[in-house]
């Protein structure tokens, strides 16, 4: 153990002495640091928009409350009562939002929050229309992707592990120190076996700390999640060393280890994914989303320029609930129509996820083989920002679209109008 000790408290001075790499440490701790403060600046900005929503949306409601209870009496007051009692008109003015709030470790890992919408405005018409309009972003910012602390961890740790190993034994033998190092004790596999397990506590602890360091700064409660990413990050760390090991003790050149401990890294993080991801569309062809897009709004273009009669005969036949023998209403025609077209909206949609359940399928499949895609899905996993988190999102946001329909289309259909007490409904529906 003393012999142990020493060897680090060597290692520890030639380390510090090496300006070079305490300016690395430097930069992937000042790296760890910003990405911290990003991935929390991100959040922030998104908490901040849900409560701006939420804010807008009860003032909207209290609009409508307050002319639900204005003095009729007045000419001035009525046409704004009958619009606020009239639930057709009051669906299309207060629209509510289906909204996504971010885990708590969210902002250690943005995963698919910057790419899929995290509310919806939602009324009682169309939903596959709805969820495919949503809020144009900045393209150059989606291909560059967030600097949060996953990727810190994933892409930027690997690249120090292998400046710190490459030659911690052919160095010794490139300087002349070798036969020196072989008269000790220890053996020569021993001594560096101790500079390595240096290195490994070293970078280890560092993840460790910017984890924490995250935890705190966000005010994240110590759980289960956070010791599976701690769990997670470790493996991950283990791995990179335990490749460089065997890089290590071929006993080639400091130039060779590089060479191929850089490659591997290429390799690992950009050549496998990327011919992963070309094997994944020749088995299963990504859909193309602005295609389903474009078939949804033809589909409800053309559903409009059908005869009022044609839609009612349809409508009619499949909700004979709502039937009264009216077929001159516009409103009702108008949401009749949509609810005709969302039906065949469904089965585009349908189509779309299931391409995509079978790329994810396969994805997963094969995901084993590239570390890094499989390491940085983990913890979006974990902070709940991954595929699947999105879609448990979209079915919730789905079942409070069908509460905002089975609200509305009774009262439409059977000409009720609304009141405050009904409006108190449509505020519990409106809880996310």
């Amino acid at each position: 153990m003393k012999k142990l000790l020493l060897i680090y408290k060597f290692e520890w001075k030639n380390l510090i002495a090496n300006r070079v790499m305490v300016l690395i440490f430097l930069l992937l701790i000042m790296s760890g640091a910003y990405s911290i403060y990003y991935g929390q600046s991100e959040i922030k900005q998104q908490k901040q928009r849900i409560a701006y929503l939420k804010k807008q949306e009860q003032i909207r409601l209290d609009t409508i409350r307050q002319r639900m209870k204005a003095d009729t009496s007045i000419q001035a007051n009525k046409a704004a009562f009958q619009r606020a009692t009239n639930p057709a008109q009051l669906n299309r003015f207060v629209k509510t939002y289906a909204i996504n709030p971010p885990a708590p470790m969210a902002n250690l890992s943005l995963g698919q929050r910057d790419l899929q919408p995290y509310y919806l405005r939602l009324d009682a018409t169309a939903f596959y229309k709805q969820i495919n309009t949503s809020e144009i972003k900045n393209p150059l910012k989606l291909f560059t992707g967030n600097f949060d602390l996953a990727f810190v961890l994933v892409y930027l740790f690997p690249l120090v592990i292998i400046l710190l190993t490459y030659d911690i034994y052919s160095a010794e033998k490139e300087q002349g120190t070798l036969p020196l190092l072989a008269s000790q004790p220890l053996q020569v596999s021993q001594v560096m076996g101790a500079k390595l397990s240096f290195r490994l506590l070293l970078v280890l602890g560092l993840g460790l700390l910017l984890t924490l360091l995250g935890v705190l700064l966000n005010g994240i409660a110590v759980s289960a999640q956070v010791a599976q990413w701690l769990g997670v990050v470790s493996v991950y760390i283990v791995f990179w060393f335990a490749l460089m090991y065997g890089v290590v003790f071929l006993r080639k050149s400091s130039a060779f280890n590089a060479i191929i401990g850089l490659g591997t890294y290429l390799v690992l993080t950009l050549v496998l994914p990327a011919l992963l991801n070309i094997i994944i569309n020749i088995q299963a062809l990504p859909p193309a989303k602005n295609e389903m897009t474009n078939m949804i709004r033809t589909q409800s273009t053309n559903q409009w320029g059908n005869p009022k009669s044609w839609v009612f005969n349809d409508f009619y036949a499949k909700y004979p609930q709502y039937n009264d023998g009216d077929t001159l209403s516009f409103n009702k025609w108008f949401y009749a129509g949509y609810l005709l077209m969302d039906e065949k909206a469904h089965k585009i949609q349908q189509k779309f996820k299931e391409q995509m359940q079978k790329r994810q399928a396969l994805s997963k499949r094969w995901l084993w083989i590239t570390p890094a895609a499989l390491v940085q899905e983990k913890l979006n996993e974990i902070a709940q920002t991954d595929y699947q988190a999105q879609q448990r999102y979209l079915q919730k946001a789905q079942e409070f679209h069908t509460k905002l329909k089975n609200f509305y289309y009774p009262k439409i259909f059977k000409d009720q109008k609304m009141t405050v007490q009904e409006l108190d409904k449509l505020l519990f529906y409106g809880v996310k």
